[in-house]
């Protein structure tokens, strides 16, 4: 029960701390995505616009090629006598004429929104090039500062009286264990010696006392005589 008082005490330590970490580093990663999102929707908003440029100059240069080609109807018609077609062949070759400046003036403004988007994308690009090497640098520093804490923590939990009472009381338990393997082997140790002392003196009667030479030149007989 104790270890795993210990444990779970690690555990919730540990979850505390990678979630304290985890938090910043995902809120980072986070605002990088959404960064992202940005630069690659900007990006596409300039693929458009360079789409709608080219439009816009090709309906101002097919403008510029009706106005001329009504520019030369109206000479044809004055030079025919033709006052009525001649008017209304000025009257379009003014509308083409207008209708290309207007085209040329919204491919010049097209031009210089999608230059001045792609200079803030570019600004962002590297914005977000620098965000992410310090989003790098800050998990780094986090990562340090979760082993510090954890390591701090465990000191702190090492030195705590709970756990030098645990190990005071395992300590004590091995102890006990050992003292009773002791006495555990002196006592067979002195039965052993109690039970095999006649057999040695009956196998070594010199090193016997008169009394056990006694006994023995008594019983040398009988054993004989069985």
């Amino acid at each position: 029960m104790a270890w795993k008082r210990i444990r779970d005490y690690l555990m919730a330590t540990y979850h505390e701390i990678m979630d304290d970490v985890e938090k910043p580093e995902s809120m980072l990663k986070q605002y990088l995505r959404d960064i992202e999102k940005e630069i690659g929707a900007a990006k596409e908003v300039i693929i458009k616009q360079q789409m709608l440029t080219k439009q816009f100059t090709r309906q101002a240069e097919e403008a510029k090629n009706l106005a001329a080609r009504r520019e030369e109807q109206t000479r044809i018609a004055q030079n025919a006598g033709e006052e009525k077609l001649a008017e209304k062949a000025l009257a379009e070759m003014k509308y083409y004429e207008a209708k290309a400046q207007e085209y040329e003036g919204y491919a010049q403004k097209s031009i210089a929104q999608t230059e001045d988007l792609r200079h803030q994308v570019s600004k962002l690009e590297k914005k977000y090039q620098d965000l992410k090497d310090k989003k790098n640098e800050l998990v780094a520093r986090a990562a340090m500062a979760q082993a510090n804490q954890r390591i701090h923590a465990m000191l702190s939990f090492t030195a705590s009286e709970s756990l030098l009472k645990e190990f005071q009381r395992i300590e004590d338990r091995i102890a006990e264990m050992e003292i009773r393997a002791k006495v555990y082997a002196n006592a067979s140790l002195g039965e052993m010696n109690a039970g095999s002392a006649p057999g040695q003196i009956a196998l070594n009667p010199a090193k016997a006392g008169p009394a056990e030479e006694v006994k023995v030149s008594l019983s040398a007989p009988e054993a004989m005589s069985q």
